[in-house]
């Protein structure tokens, strides 16, 4: 089905459902169990959150997501994630739904005063997750719950109607609790009232009982044989439950374990992620069952032991499993994108240590595409990292024509990264979507990326990797479209790289290596020159300029080339 007609049937549906205080009553309203106004207060909700949204979108872009439908949201809340997802522009349209008009409310507000709905149409609608059979088919990119799906009492039902109306190639999302953890969690307190008396800490009867109390309530929430029909909180997960439910329903899965939305955005290649299992049993005590402050001070003058042993077995690992976002992607569909578009003019005599002034690759009567080219080194100067004049245009104009799949070795501090994503959305022939992958080795690069990117609001178009480049290529095994090299700078180091693009790279492909005319290079502090030079000599790529400090070569063998 094309765009058009996709959106033309949305909205056709959507008009024709009757509205009531300008919701959409796709269902009869449902109040939540508590107050709504209290829910931000009670959770700590930063009402200007956009991060969970963006790491939404990224995560579900990145595993192949299509974005040419709308996005639903179920369950929508206070809309921690909803600002953040209309916030993207990356649909076409979004439809936030929630059985609680309250809920909606609020939700809306919070678009409205953050200017969200700007770019992007944002509608809402009253709807309950059990009644999705009310939803036209083949019709959205994307569904996403968090905090949701363990409130719907038939799960494979609601999978199995997500299937139908999720477009080939659309992405559901869902951030929920998962049973290993939560059991553990259980057991521990049921342990502490004598744990308790063990240290000489007096608790009181009734935090006795309150810790008693949790523990019956997580085996509760586990078992599988109870009436759950009138529980607010019906279900924990398995992860291979929900994977076996959603091959069978013609979907594949990735999970991120431990993480949030927002942490989804980062990967250090394992998809995993590591709580504090005592913090995290903390803060739920707190926040989730609004135990009192008094008894969990208690706890912390001698359970932290018995918690800290299950984190310390978990070192390495995902475990427990406490929380996962997972993303089903309905299969059939192409996430559209992976042009390659090999720079058209050479400039072969720029190859002296220093720095060469910035020269098109490509053919146009001006010297620069736009006003954001023109200005991308001065808007980007306060960013953290180093560069000329001439590498930050370059990165622009590489990524404006041949920026589907950006991958970039080497991210310091996410100013080559603001340069080559603005440079790609820039472009408005683009026909597909533009995707930045970072690979650094440091941690606090990986970090410091990822706040520039939010702090720009790119994350929904980016993933950070904390690793090497067979590591990363291990994982993802993409075909990038433009390389930006920036990593390891010893000629070792920059080697490696070479045989790696030798062997994952198409042919065409621009390879921009950053230092390649820095000083450094000729007392051998450097071997960016020298390894760049060599890859060229042996037949896999071409030098074709410098621009700034940065030396261009475009990819001449095939993919797959024995390096």
């Amino acid at each position: 089905m094309l765009m058009s007609d996709t959106m033309n049937s949305y909205s056709a549906w959507l008009d024709a459902t009757p509205q009531t205080d300008g919701f959409a009553a796709i269902s009869s309203p449902r109040a939540y169990a508590h107050e709504e106004g209290a829910y931000d207060t009670q959770y700590c909700v930063n009402p200007r959150d956009l991060e969970t949204g963006f790491g939404l979108v990224a995560a579900a872009i990145e595993c192949g997501g299509v974005d040419t439908g709308p996005a639903l949201e179920i369950g929508c809340g206070t809309g921690l994630a909803s600002v953040g997802l209309a916030a993207t522009s990356r649909y076409p349209a979004i439809l936030l739904t929630d059985p609680s008009p309250a809920f909606l409310a609020i939700t809306r507000s919070k678009i409205e005063a953050l200017g969200a709905d700007a770019k992007t149409p944002v509608r809402y609608g009253v709807l309950l997750g059990d009644e999705l059979d009310r939803l036209p088919a083949d019709t959205f990119s994307l569904i996403a719950l968090r905090s949701t799906l363990h409130h719907i009492l038939d799960v494979p039902a609601f999978l199995r109607e997500c299937a139908r109306v999720l477009l080939p190639g659309g992405v559901l999302a869902v951030q929920e609790p998962c049973a290993q953890g939560y059991l553990l969690m259980g057991a521990l307190a049921d342990t502490l009232p004598g744990l308790a008396k063990v240290a000489k800490v007096s608790l009181e009867p009734e935090e006795a009982r309150l810790l008693k109390a949790f523990a019956r309530t997580m085996g509760r929430y586990h078992r599988r044989d109870l009436d759950k029909s009138t529980w607010e909180d019906k279900h924990l997960f398995d992860l291979a439950e929900l994977a076996n439910v959603a091959a069978d329903l013609g979907m594949s899965s990735r999970f991120y374990v431990n993480q949030s939305f927002q942490e989804a955005s980062m990967d250090s290649g394992r998809h995993i992620g590591k709580y504090d299992f005592y913090e995290f049993f903390r803060s739920y005590l707190q926040y989730c069952m609004s135990y009192p402050m008094a008894l969990i001070e208690k706890l912390d003058q001698f359970a932290r032991p018995y918690f800290d042993y299950v984190t310390e077995a978990s070192a390495g690992g995902s475990w427990p499993q406490v929380t996962a976002c997972c993303f089903f992607r309905k299969n059939g569909g192409r996430a559209s994108g992976g042009k390659i578009a090999a720079p058209e003019i050479e400039y072969p005599d720029e190859c002296r240590s220093g720095g060469a002034i910035f020269r098109p690759s490509y053919r146009r009567e001006q010297t620069f595409i736009d006003a954001g080219h023109e200005g991308i080194f001065d808007r980007t100067k306060d960013v953290p990292g180093w560069a000329m004049d001439g590498d930050s245009f370059k990165q622009y104009e590489l990524a404006y024509h041949s920026g589907d799949l950006v991958l970039e070795i080497g991210t310091y501090g996410g100013r080559s990264a603001v340069c080559e994503i603005l440079g790609a959305l820039a472009n408005p022939a683009r026909e597909g979507r533009t995707f930045f992958y970072g690979v650094d080795i440091s941690s606090e690069s990986i970090r410091r990326t990822f706040d520039t990117l939010a702090a720009w609001k790119l994350t929904p178009y980016a993933r950070l990797f904390q690793g090497n480049l067979e590591e990363f290529f291990a994982a993802y095994p993409i075909s990038p479209t433009m390389v930006f090299v920036d990593g390891d700078h010893r000629y070792e180091g920059v080697k490696a790289d070479c045989e790696m693009l030798t062997r994952m790279l198409d042919a065409g492909v621009p390879v921009l290596f950053h230092d390649f005319l820095n000083p450094e290079n000729d007392d051998g502090s450097y071997g960016v020159r020298q390894a760049a030079l060599e890859w060229a000599e042996s037949g896999h790529a071409r030098f074709i300029g410098a621009s700034g400090c940065s030396g261009l070569f475009v990819k001449t063998s095939p993919r797959g080339a024995e390096a």
